[in-house]
Parts: structure tokens; sequence; C-alpha cells
């Protein structure tokens, strides 16, 4: 998961929040420069189905793994770098990330979430 946000982030914001994480969630943000080419959010989508070995998972669960992945990566990390990170996201990818209104607030760090129900019915 972390993998594919890598993709996302360039320069100083991916740089800021691996030195923020501490050693063990940072490692999988390492990667060459020119490895942060701000993908499309479908490929960003498909590469944590990839990694996470499920290409048969719904976008509601594969969106509840990002949401879950960036609410720890925020509760983790430094509030600048997550503001950050967020500004280089696409916005269907932001729309998980954390809430602007809630970067900073340490006891209550809780990550955007859609308004709508998920319908879990086949």
């Amino acid at each position: 998961m972390l993998e594919a946000l890598a993709t996302q982030l360039t320069g100083g914001a991916a740089e800021a929040l691996t030195r923020s994480l501490p050693p063990v969630a940072a490692q999988p943000l390492h990667r060459p420069p020119e490895q942060g080419q701000g993908s499309g959010s479908d490929e960003f989508f498909a590469a944590v189905a990839r990694r996470e070995g499920d290409s048969g998972s719904t976008e509601e669960v594969t969106a509840a793994h990002v949401q879950a992945v960036f609410r720890a990566v925020a509760e983790m990390a430094d509030t600048e770098a997550v503001r950050s990170a967020g500004e280089q996201l696409t916005a269907e990818i932001r729309r998980l990330w954390i809430a602007e209104d809630e970067v900073g607030t340490t006891e209550d760090r809780r990550p955007a979430v859609r308004s709508e129900p998920i319908d879990r019915a086949d």
C-alpha cells in the first residue's frame, strides 16, 4: 500500500513524510526520486489491489484498506508532512486522505469518509 502511495508523491513532500515516520513504516516509501510520478487514481487502486493479492476486491473494500493505512500514517507522521503529501494526491485518492480540518488534531485524527453508505449487498 505505501509503495503505491510513494508513486503519488514527489520531491519534498515524499521526503518529509518519509522522515517523519518511524523507520519501519517509512521503508516502503523509499524509492528513487523518478518513481514519484503521480500516477492516476485507477493505477493507484489497481496497484493496491495487486499488492494485497486480491484482484477480485471491490472498490469499497480497497478504499477502506487505503483509508485505514492513510489513518495510521497520519497518526504517526508530522502534521505538515501529512498536509503536504495530501496536496499531491489526486482528488479521488485525497478524499481518502486525512480531512484538512482534522490534520493536526492529536486526540481525534480521522480520515475523510464518504458521505454515502457502502452497499454491501451483491
